[in-house]
């Protein structure tokens, strides 16, 4: 029987997260990937994410897939992005893939795609099962008109319709740099 004292998953999770924020402060990470999957990364978690990658030359690919950071996280990640001083020279991003997505809808795309705005080094972003639908997608077609780095767009299971598959083609149509779509 279990008397309480083992701890649950969230603990389990977040304490591995807040291991992950204790080595990146101290500068103990010798990888150039950190891959965040599952461990339940809420929004507030994220902004304390975003707060730690600030101003890291050493991290390229930052992968979340699976947790729950909303738009609100995705707007907190769009900030960082922004910032061509504090953002890391990302070259991966996924929020989302076959362990699921981040619940990051429209809003979340906007404030992303924001942020990509600035980006001269992103080549891959994953919004796998999330909820753009089409107003994400027109968000983001708006990105690839302007984006000579990112090639690779996965966004799958995200609702897409014709409306937001139109607003995508016509932007490849336009000479994105875009080599993979997925929808």
């Amino acid at each position: 029987m279990l008397d309480g004292a083992s701890p649950s998953h969230r603990q389990r999770h977040m304490s591995a997260f807040e291991g992950v924020l204790e080595a990146m402060g101290e500068g103990n990470m010798t990888s150039s990937t950190l891959k965040l999957q599952r461990m339940r990364i809420g929004p507030q978690d994220c902004d304390r994410l975003v707060a730690a990658l600030r101003g890291r030359s050493d991290i390229t690919d930052v992968d979340l897939t699976g947790n729950a950071i909303g738009d609100e996280g995705a707007a907190s990640l769009g900030r960082l992005l922004s910032s061509d001083v504090d953002c890391p020279p990302l070259k991966s991003l996924s929020l989302g893939g076959a362990l699921g997505g981040n619940g990051v809808g429209p809003d979340g795309v906007r404030a992303l795609v924001a942020g990509l705005r600035n980006s001269h080094t992103l080549a891959s972003l994953n919004l796998t099962r999330n909820a753009t639908g089409d107003v994400g997608c027109s968000h983001l077609a708006g990105l690839l008109s302007s984006s000579p780095c990112l090639s690779d767009l996965n966004l799958r299971g995200n609702g897409v319709a014709e409306a937001g598959a139109d607003a995508l083609a016509a932007a490849i149509a336009e000479g994105a740099a875009l080599r993979a779509l997925n929808l």
